[in-house]
């Protein structure tokens, strides 16, 4: 858990709304590239098990 109170919280958690939709954008940009990850590996063991 982060707290504020320990003056340790990164900008983003006590940031403006405009840190968090760049911070929303990053999330669904590395979502994006482990889909394209596991995506890849579905298709090298399909091809191994063929």
């Amino acid at each position: 858990m982060i707290h504020e109170e320990n003056g340790q919280c990164p900008t983003f958690w006590t940031g403006p709304a405009v840190d968090q939709i760049a911070l929303a954008g990053i999330i669904s940009d590395l979502s994006l590239r482990l889909d394209q990850v596991l995506g890849c590996r579905s298709i090298l063991s399909q091809q191994v098990d063929q």
